[in-house]
């Protein structure tokens, strides 16, 4: 059954490469993927169907004359396909694995010009194994290829040289949507392939720090905070703000008397847990905003810090100021358990009340007051 099989998916590849022949459009998304499955089936079956070639059924004989040869076309076709896609947007994890078995199956028909190697399957099963441990490591590995290919993208669209000094840093403030978007799918590119610390020499030294932090302590919240810090992502806060601002210039936290930070942490009104909002759990403390309060939580212990007098006596002009020019204020919090939050608000929104309905920040906390 496989071989009729590959046979049937041999044709339809070739159809569809003369459709693109004679319509002169480029292959669509899809056809890496569908290369990808139909090269790795070929490679299986002929592997695995060795012993049987020579004396099987008409249609596993005509396979075993042509297997080379059906994937000449659908490899040319997927090469275009994955090229078009890594010169308009760099390489991603998914476009690295699809050329990768694209190379293997390059090589192993090469290898079928060697006399000597032609019908030796070890050679053949050899060279995809062989590829696969590569891509795990080095400068030809996966990580450092995609980090490479979207960081250098990344700095030439958004990359602007600080005033006085010769560093490249990387910003989306006041970019349009449509750049922003570009910059996230970017960024969810590098994290994908944990590749986010690739990004740190051309932050600004402030957020840089506490990318370094966040993939050190809490990575599954460093995609939060460099979207963030970049002005990447603000649609959240954005419709949550009828008034509000938004503090992103570089500062320090006095963590005096505190030993833990959570970074780049979300609170809202919405009834869905922090971390929702993203799509991704947080692990360890977690907050949530209900009524006038701030209402953290840790290990199955939960306090309430009373937000709207602290928040009232932040200067007016915070509000009204440019958010690249302001540093974020410190907050000094009391809950109403005896415990201490000190914030560092990065973005904040109210309603028409004055009610906060959205909060971004960091949060210094004392872990023996949470045991």
């Amino acid at each position: 059954m496989a071989a009729p099989l590959a046979l049937a998916t041999a044709v339809i590849l070739h159809l569809y490469a003369g459709k693109i022949a004679l319509t002169g459009s480029l292959p669509k998304n899809e056809i890496g993927w569908i290369v990808t499955f139909y090269a790795l089936l070929v490679l299986a079956l002929r592997i695995a169907a060795e012993p049987f070639l020579a004396g099987g059924a008409l249609p596993t004989r005509l396979f075993a004359r042509l297997w080379h040869v059906s994937l000449l076309v659908p490899l040319t076709l997927a090469g275009i396909g994955i090229g078009v896609r890594i010169d308009a947007e760099g390489v991603t994890l998914e476009r690295y694995y699809v050329g990768l078995a694209m190379l293997a199956s390059a090589l192993v028909l090469l290898v079928q010009l060697v006399p000597r190697l032609r019908r030796d399957i070890r050679a053949m099963a050899a060279i995809p194994v062989a590829l696969l441990a590569l891509s795990a490591f080095g400068p030809w590995g996966a990580s450092s290829v995609v980090g490479s290919s979207q960081v250098e993208r990344i700095v030439a669209e958004f990359g602007t040289r600080i005033p006085g000094s010769e560093v490249i840093a990387v910003s989306a403030e006041g970019r349009d949507p449509e750049a922003q978007m570009r910059l996230r799918s970017r960024l969810w590119a590098l994290e994908a392939a944990d590749s986010l610390g690739e990004l740190v020499p051309h932050l600004e030294p402030e957020l840089a720090e506490r990318l370094k932090t966040a993939l050190r302590s809490e990575p599954e919240q460093a995609i939060t905070l460099v979207n963030e810090g970049l002005g990447a992502d603000v649609s959240a806060w954005a419709q949550a703000r009828p008034r509000g601002f938004a503090a992103l210039k570089p500062g320090e936290i006095d963590s005096s008397g505190y030993d833990r930070v959570a970074i780049a942490r979300i609170a809202s009104s919405d009834t869905r847990a922090e971390g929702d909002l993203e799509g991704t759990a947080v692990e360890g403390m977690r907050f949530r905003l209900e009524g006038d309060d701030l209402v953290a939580s840790h290990a199955g212990k939960e306090d309430r810090f009373p937000l709207r007098a602290a928040i009232a006596k932040l200067p007016a002009d915070l509000f009204t100021a440019d958010a690249r020019q302001t540093a974020p204020p410190i907050v000094d919090l009391r809950g109403n358990g005896g415990r201490s939050l000190r914030l560092a608000i990065r973005r904040l929104a109210q309603d028409d009340d004055g009610a906060t309905t959205f909060l971004e920040f960091d949060a210094c906390y004392r872990m023996s007051e949470w045991q």
